[in-house]
C-alpha cells in the first residue's frame, strides 16, 4: 500500500509532444504502470491520437470536452461524464473550441502515440458534429 499526500514530486508541466495546443499535467500518481493526474486543456488543444495498453479513464471535472475513436465514435463531453476507452483503443481527447476543460485521468498500462496529431480541419469537421445545435 502506498499513500500519495497530495501530489507526486514531480511538477505541473506543460505539455509539448504529443498535442496541438495547450495541454498542462499535474501528477497525481505514477505507479507499476499506473498514472493519475489532473489535465487541464486550453480551448481548442487536443492529444494527437493514441492507444493505452490497457486502459484509459477520463473523469470530467470542468469545461466542455471532445473525444473521439477511430471507429467513428464522438462525443462531447461535460461535466461529470466518465469515460473508459479499452485496450489499444486508437482515440484523442482535448476541450472545445471555445471553452477550457479539466480531466482527472488514470492510465494503465503504457501510452503509445500511434497517428499523426489531429488537424484544424478534422477537429473543426468533428466539432461541428457533435456541437449542440446553436453553437
Amino acid at each position: 500500500m502506498r499513500i500519495v499526500r497530495g501530489r507526486t514530486a514531480d511538477p505541473v508541466r506543460l505539455v509539448t509532444e504529443g498535442q496541438t495546443g495547450t495541454l498542462r499535467l499535474d501528477p497525481v500518481l505514477a505507479e507499476e504502470g499506473v498514472r493519475a493526474f489532473e489535465a487541464v486543456f486550453d480551448p481548442g488543444a487536443r492529444t494527437d491520437w493514441h492507444t493505452h495498453e490497457v486502459a484509459q479513464i477520463l473523469v470530467m471535472g470542468s469545461g466542455e470536452g471532445i473525444i473521439a475513436n477511430r471507429n467513428g465514435e464522438e462525443h462531447r463531453l461535460l461535466a461529470g461524464d466518465v469515460v473508459y476507452t479499452g485496450p489499444d483503443e486508437e482515440h484523442w481527447h482535448g476541450a472545445s473550441p471555445d471553452v477550457f476543460v479539466t480531466y482527472f485521468v488514470i492510465s494503465l498500462g503504457a501510452t503509445h502515440m500511434v497517428g499523426s496529431p489531429v488537424t484544424d480541419d478534422e477537429y473543426a469537421e468533428t466539432w461541428a458534429r457533435i456541437a449542440p445545435s446553436g453553437d
